[in-house]
């Protein structure tokens, strides 16, 4: 019953079908249309100080290639490999089904499936381009094991874009540090999770990558393609504005510090265009999403997301990116040293790997003042918020420590950490013990072929709002795997007293959600006949009392214990 086709049917239909969705949904495109057209005109305008700009020192000069004579080459691609074949097994030996956390099994997730991706431009999200690639996957399969190898394809590609943009850093050391970045806590635990990060690192590089080569020709191609690239980051994810932000910030302070402007240049506001065309362009790139921004988006208070993903434990956040703000703690270290060993020099570091540094840096500090954290059950212990300042802090440490005994003590450190966190979060997933749970209910199926099996939930004791969301989720993965046959779902918790919001949702329900879940409804207690399935972690007084009315369970795995109630 859990074993989906390799592909679907109606393929070419459905590519055609669900890209509509994706094009056609909530009016985004027009919006990032005239972000497109502000920025042409801006490059045209522009175009003769942009070519004529001295912009050869924002990226280190050198390119090391890999050399097939050279053992250490080798054996950082043999590190690379391997790191690249555990994070597979890791993938692939996780729950292999929808089941595999509350994203999967949840409303996004199956409507995509059935109707291609609805981008996210209204007042919770502006990332329309986020997921762009879904809408085709899910047009040509639904199996997981299709799903989990396009994902580890996306990773490989990212890999590769992170080996080319850091070309300036010693083959062996880049593929150690591409090997270390792969089994971090940050990038495993998530590698089996379909989130645009993997797809801000590909656009992220390939807009440095077009940045650099138009430092060093002054093509305006180049620029265009940067520009291209970095609205395709920021319309993934809106961390990335604060990273370009940061970049921005490095590069104008660079050219004061190398003396190419003074603070006299930003009194006449034309003539600091014409000082910083480049920084201009980016600029405008970035209000951009400001304006449209502060158009959808309600305050952080309103904002259902923000809701539901932030706390206000401001210390609980530092230690919950205790590992990732570490990295980042020691390579500014490094900076700020160089800055002062190089201050009489106008080679010194501010931008370069300095300037990357610094935008990784602006996504953290705004991460941490935001007091942003994953919340969700199954996404605890996963920091991938701050991949990217992961990645620039790495890649600094390696390209500026210098002795070969101290990048082996610091690798050594955080591969030991990176074990410890990998095994403890892969003992944490949960995937599995609601697989259990459901290939138990399908066993009761061909008993009740005509009649419909009624499940009592009580999931692990926390809000209201996260219980009904837990059991959405649950009445939806198992419409799609058990549809046709007849559930209906049950909670003491699925009570809302506002009538309005009652009238809603029910609205929403005969509208939308009957063809994705099965039916939900309030009750206080288990009826005869009921399969009452509970979270061992819940012993709320409440539930206890219902547990004591219960004969003795007649499953129980990890999490859950199931009663057949009398």
């Amino acid at each position: 019953m859990f074993d989906i086709p390799l592909f679907q049917e109606n393929i070419l239909e459905n590519i055609l079908e669900f890209n509509l969705t994706t094009l056609a949904s909530r009016l985004w495109l027009p919006w990032l249309l005239i972000v497109a057209v502000f920025l042409a005109v801006s490059v045209w305008l522009l175009r003769r100080p942009l070519k004529e700009g001295n912009w050869g020192n924002l990226f280190y000069a050198g390119t090391c290639k890999f050399d097939r004579r050279s053992i250490k080459d080798w054996l950082g691609l043999s590190f690379l490999v391997a790191a690249f074949t555990i994070t597979g097994v890791y993938v692939f030996s996780l729950e292999n089904s929808l089941f595999e956390s509350f994203d999967t099994m949840g409303f996004g997730t199956m409507r995509n499936m059935k109707e291609g991706v609805v981008p996210n431009f209204d007042t919770m999200r502006i990332t329309p381009l986020a997921f762009w690639d879904l809408s085709t996957l899910y047009a040509v399969t639904h199996n997981i094991y299709m799903i989990k190898s396009y994902l580890l394809l996306q990773l490989a590609l990212a890999v590769v874009c992170l080996y080319c943009f850091f070309d300036y850093i010693p083959v062996a050391r880049r593929l150690l540090m591409l090997a270390i970045l792969l089994l971090t806590p940050t990038m495993l635990q998530t590698a089996q999770i379909i989130y645009p990060d993997r797809e801000i690192i590909i656009a992220v590089m390939l807009s440095l990558i077009c940045l650099r080569r138009f430092c060093r020709s002054q093509k305006l191609r180049w620029l265009t393609g940067f520009l291209f690239f970095m609205i395709v980051a920021i319309y993934t994810k809106e961390t990335c504005v604060l990273f370009y932000f940061g970049l921005v910030t490095a590069s104008v302070l660079y050219r004061i510090w190398s003396e190419d402007i003074t603070i006299q240049n930003f009194i006449h506001p034309l003539r600091t265009i014409g000082k910083m065309p480049l920084e201009f362009c980016v600029g405008i790139g970035l209000f951009s999403f400001l304006v449209i921004y502060s158009l959808f988006i309600p305050s952080t208070e309103e904002n259902i997301y923000f809701s539901f993903n932030r706390s206000d434990n401001l210390c609980a956040i530092i230690r919950y990116y205790g590992f990732e703000l570490s990295l980042l703690t020691v390579a500014a270290g490094i900076l700020l040293w160089q800055m002062v060993r190089h201050s009489d020099s106008k080679i010194n570091p501010m931008f370069r790997g300095g300037g990357l540094l610094c935008g990784g840096i602006s996504i953290a500090a705004g991460i941490v003042m935001l007091r942003l954290i994953p919340t969700s059950w199954h996404l605890a212990g996963k920091s991938y918020y701050l991949l990217l300042p992961t990645i620039f802090a790495l890649a600094y440490l390696f390209q500026n420590i210098r002795r070969p005994v101290i990048l082996w003590g610091i690798s050594a450190v955080i591969l030991a950490y990176s074990v410890r966190a990998d095994i403890i979060g892969y003992e944490n997933e949960e995937g599995h013990y609601y697989r259990q749970v459901a290939d138990f209910m399908a066993q009761q199926i061909p008993q009740n072929k005509r009649g419909t099996i009624n499940i009592f939930l009580i999931e692990r004791p926390s809000e209201e709002e996260r219980q009904i969301w837990a059991l959405e989720t649950w009445s939806m993965a198992y419409h799609y795997y058990f549809y046709p046959y007849l559930m209906v779902f049950k909670t003491q918790f699925y009570d809302l007293k506002d009538s309005e919001q009652m009238l809603y949702n029910k609205i929403v329900y005969n509208k939308i959600l009957y063809r994705y879940a099965y039916p939900m409804i309030s009750q206080s207690r288990p009826q005869a006949g009921d399969w009452v399935v509970i979270h061992k972690q819940n012993r709320e007084a409440e539930t206890l009392e219902i547990i004591k009315n219960l004969p003795q369970p007649v499953y129980e795995n990890k999490l859950f214990a199931i009663y057949h109630a009398e």
